[in-house]
């Protein structure tokens, strides 16, 4: 794997405001779930090769981040590091209980504050494996991003004491990783939900951890958080081809599931191009596409008000009206 770090670009700095301007212009009762109450539980999926999830996976469409980890001879490999210390010791806590190898590696799927805080908890000399775009997001945004997820979970929920851990390993579109006698793929596929999507590819399990691209199966629905919706189909195809037809897919939020739930994005996000561009062809300002744009065969997802109408909504309508414009 090439120890290549990124030039810094504009990129990471339009992702950050993309993404405080939403926190700016959206309101959300309250968090997805709350850090205290998260119970994080082990399921074997292979030999040495866990997904790491809330108890309450069972019970909700939505639950706090899933991450995983798997066991080579060299030492171990951490998929998300979670929130704060209280859910990174239940993580490592599961490792134990399987291993006493080192963990030498952790990846994070995105820079979101509860799949990647808690690297600083890390053994200093575990290797911290992000995409290129996430790394530069984390250089130059961490302290506008803390403050942004200390308002979105809440005060007093251990974020306040996380310190900023960005990659030493910064990779691009693919890196193989030798754990000793097994081999992981990193893959980056393109944009999904953010610039750095990296996802986590067992070959010979067919186990892919995908992160945010897939917040959780069905009938979760994707986050446009910073818009580009077309780029996320484009993606999520690229990911679709890749994968066998009997893979297991880790999404973000939720328990493993199979190339199904690809499928039901993608059609959500078609469905809501289509309601958004009938929308603006009948010149209805943001507002008024607001009201008249409900999809309500995706309407039990337990937040669908505010991701379809609050985040999904007017992420589409500013970028087709916007493509309108050129």
């Amino acid at each position: 794997m090439r120890h290549d770090l990124c030039k810094l670009t504009q990129c990471g700095a339009l992702a950050a405001a993309l993404v405080f301007s939403l926190a700016a212009n959206t309101t959300h009762a309250a968090p997805p779930w709350d850090p205290d109450k998260v119970t994080l539980i082990k399921r074997p999926l292979a030999e040495g090769v866990y997904v790491v999830l809330p108890d309450a996976v069972d019970r909700r469409d939505h639950v706090a981040t899933t991450g995983g980890f798997i066991v080579g001879d060299d030492g171990v490999l951490l998929i998300e590091t979670m929130l704060n210390e209280n859910l990174y010791g239940q993580m490592t806590a599961l490792v134990r209980e399987v291993t006493d190898k080192p963990i030498r590696w952790a990846v994070n799927t995105s820079y979101h504050g509860d799949h990647s805080y808690g690297n600083y908890l890390l053994p200093d000399n575990a290797v911290v494996i992000q995409h290129l775009a996430t790394k530069q997001y984390v250089d130059n945004n961490f302290v506008q991003d803390k403050a942004f997820m200390l308002d979105f979970m809440g005060a007093n929920k251990g974020v306040e004491a996380v310190k900023s851990r960005s990659a030493d390993l910064a990779v691009g579109d693919k890196a193989v990783l030798d754990l000793g006698g097994r081999n992981v793929e990193l893959r980056h596929f393109g944009f999904a939900q953010t610039a750095g999507d990296l996802t986590i590819w067992l070959p010979e399990a067919k186990v892919m951890w995908v992160g945010n691209m897939l917040q959780a199966p069905p009938p979760a629905l994707p986050w446009l958080l910073e818009g580009q919706h077309p780029k996320t189909v484009a993606t999520l195809k690229r990911v679709k081809q890749f994968l066998p037809a009997n893979a297991t897919i880790i999404p973000g939020h939720g328990g493993p599931s199979d190339l199904s739930m690809i499928d039901f994005q993608l059609a959500y996000l078609q469905d809501l191009d289509a309601k958004v561009s009938q929308a603006i062809s009948n010149g209805q300002n943001l507002g008024q596409a607001k009201k008249s744009s409900g999809l309500p065969a995706y309407a039990d997802y337990s937040l669908y008000k505010w991701v379809h109408f609050e985040v999904n909504v007017p992420a589409v309508y500013r970028a087709l009206a916007a493509s309108g414009k050129d």
